[in-house]
């Protein structure tokens, strides 16, 4: 085999969702606190386990003239308000935990039950092989995202490809499942 004895094991390890706040605030007035960072997370380092939480608010600001430099053209930050406006970012995050690059199928799910699927090209691994970020926009609320779900990659751990999360069904809750209830 060309790449080694690597396999496929792709996880599905955060994903987050956005909306474009519509309000633009001042960045002035701003307590220390805010400033310094996310305070809608737990803690440090904390991963959000599914979306009952709610989309976390982002704020786009206008481009500074001097990122233009001698550019003629510039960019309608306002278009782009327009366009985001109303509709929901997800960011996720992919890790290669196998080693061996592969194609990326994602299944969304939405809060109507319908569903759609994206296929992206193992080149996202291109710039980092160990993990991944990308953004979506989608017009309706996402409820469930499933890496591969028609296992087409060969996936050895597919346990991980879910968000929201499930509990893992372990040994002691098959045996109590196949056992009659006692009187």
């Amino acid at each position: 085999w060309f790449f080694g004895t690597d396999n496929v094991d792709v996880t599905l390890d955060e994903v987050k969702w956005f909306k474009v706040k519509q309000q633009q605030a001042d960045p002035e007035k701003k307590t220390v606190k805010v400033q310094q960072g996310d305070l809608a997370r737990k803690g440090k380092g904390a991963k959000a386990e599914d979306f009952s939480g709610g989309p976390q608010e982002f704020q786009l600001i206008n481009t500074p003239g001097y990122f233009y430099g001698e550019f003629q053209n510039q960019i309608d930050d306002n278009q782009i308000r327009g366009k985001l406006e109303g509709k929901n970012l997800y960011e996720i995050t992919l890790k290669n935990a196998g080693g061996l690059v592969s194609p990326v199928i994602i299944e969304w799910t939405f809060k109507d039950g319908s569903k759609e699927i994206e296929r992206i090209p193992a080149e996202i691994w291109r710039t980092n092989e160990q993990q991944v970020k990308k953004v979506f926009v989608k017009d309706k609320e996402v409820v469930n995202v499933v890496v591969d779900p028609n296992f087409e990659t060969a996936d050895v751990n597919v346990e991980d490809n879910v968000f929201p999360k499930r509990a893992p069904v372990t040994k002691f809750d098959e045996i109590k499942k196949k056992q009659p209830a006692r009187k």
